[in-house]
């Protein structure tokens, strides 16, 4: 029995026509890389993030030391593609205001995550950066045993863009810092700095209702958790990930 054996030509020639017939069925893929990148373009960075405060008493300053990182997704389908940025793990500052009472940094994951890894990305070690302090979202306790005394805390050119962003009515609770603590309070600055120090633990000490409410459905400030999970009187809808990324508690 003879085996029919095709010639080199023969071959190559069929190769190339299947590819061509295939092409015609499948679609194209873009790769955008410069808008897109890749998936291997991944960045983990550990860094310190301290919130000083102008007080009539002196400056005040907390600190916590967090993780950011992003990653780059290939583009397949339109919706997509880009670099996708969040704080991985890490939890609110508190700044004690001493008689005034605590004032919190809270985490803002998406927009905090992104303005770390882009002035951090090549910055040294010890180098601090100075960011924008909407960066951060600022939270007061009116009554620290009661998550449902929580409102923001902004400038007010900051309360009144909030407060426009609202259907009148709907706005989120919100106070100016001269309301929420007294004359001569204000941000005076945030900076981020890159840390070699382990993750901040134990804003529980301050918020000891923090741990049952990470365990329920619903945001922190929901007035009845177990039947309207998502009912929020302050307005703020503020979710667990605003105090504490990254870690559970027994």
């Amino acid at each position: 029995m003879k085996l029919g054996l095709c010639s080199s030509n023969s071959v190559g020639r069929r190769t190339i026509l299947a590819l061509l017939a295939l092409a015609v069925f499948l679609p194209v893929v873009e790769v955008n890389q410069a808008d897109a990148g890749i998936f291997s373009d991944t960045i983990t960075i550990r860094y310190r993030m301290t919130v000083v405060v102008d007080t009539p008493e002196g400056v005040k300053t907390g600190t916590a030391v967090r993780e950011a990182g992003a990653y780059s997704e290939m583009r397949i389908l339109p919706q997509q593609g880009g670099t996708h940025y969040n704080v991985t793990e890490g939890e609110a500052i508190p700044i004690d205001l001493g008689k005034r009472g605590f004032l919190f940094s809270a985490i803002t994951p998406e927009k905090e995550a992104r303005t770390v890894v882009q002035n951090l990305r090549n910055a040294t070690y010890g180098e601090k950066v100075t960011v924008d302090p909407s960066t951060a979202l600022f939270i007061q306790f009116q009554n620290i045993n009661d998550p449902l005394s929580a409102r923001e805390v902004c400038t007010p050119e900051s309360c009144s863009a909030i407060a426009k962003s609202y259907p009148k009515g709907h706005e989120p609770r919100m106070a100016t810092f001269e309301d929420a603590y007294g004359p001569g309070v204000s941000v005076k600055e945030v900076t981020v700095e890159i840390s070699t120090d382990d993750v901040t633990r134990g804003i529980e000490k301050l918020i000891p209702w923090l741990p049952q409410k990470l365990k329920t459905q619903g945001t922190l400030t929901a007035d009845n958790p177990r039947k309207k999970p998502f009912s929020d009187p302050t307005g703020l809808y503020l979710g667990g990930d605003a105090f504490v990324i990254g870690r559970s508690f027994k």
